[in-house]
């Protein structure tokens, strides 16, 4: 949650920053949070940046799976009334396909050092950049512990890891054991394929492929 919140702050000061210095300038966020992390965001987090920076910021919630057909809706008519959102970065190039996304130019100098640079690529396309990282993905590994046991395999911490164990299970099951979940459709199979491609081996394909 912490680095979730510092990420956030960063973004809101680049996006004032964008919309200027004009007295009490309102900039509106949607943005798809639990319930309680929606109640630190709005208690905590928005009432000292408020504080700060002198401005006041409208927080909606709209969902992620809506949100292109309502930018797009609001920018035919000339009333685009959103001016951050966050979404997933399976979703990034239709927006900028539709051009429903202005780059950033020298703003983005603004981001902390704290922010990991593997998430920052994530917002570049053709060398330009148009988005900057919200929150990283937390993903959680289950694993079987009888079959690691069985194989003397300990779970794996690294990509190299996860490589080996897998390997392992299909060298000597002649099928793939490792899965991923996925909620189906466009940002499944771009997931798959960043996955397959993270890895870069001819094996893990046919993995996949059984």
């Amino acid at each position: 949650m912490q680095r979730c919140l510092t990420v956030l702050w960063s973004v809101l000061t680049i996006v004032l920053a964008v919309t200027g210095a004009h007295a009490q300038p309102t900039v509106t966020v949607t943005m798809r949070l639990a319930e309680a992390e929606w109640q630190v965001v709005r208690q905590e987090v928005l009432p000292r940046f408020e504080a700060v920076c002198n401005c006041r910021v409208r927080a909606i919630d709209v969902p992620p799976e809506t949100l292109v057909q309502r930018l797009r809706a609001m920018h035919q008519a000339g009333r685009m009334e959103i001016d951050l959102f966050a979404q997933d970065s399976m979703r990034l190039q239709e927006l900028i396909d539709t051009a429903l996304a202005t780059p950033f130019t020298p703003e983005e100098s603004q981001v902390e050092d704290a922010i990991y640079p593997s998430l920052m690529a994530v917002g570049v396309s053709s060398e330009v950049r148009y988005f900057l990282p919200f929150r990283p993905n937390v993903q959680i590994a289950y694993y079987n512990a009888e079959k690691f046991a069985q194989y003397r395999l300990q779970p794996p911490r690294t990509w190299p890891e996860l490589l080996a164990v897998a390997r392992t299970f299909y060298e000597q099951e002649q099928t793939g054991r490792m899965l991923f979940t996925g909620a189906g459709g466009a940002p499944h199979r771009q997931l798959a394929l960043a996955f397959i491609r993270h890895l870069q081996s001819r094996e893990v394909q046919a993995i996949f492929a059984n």
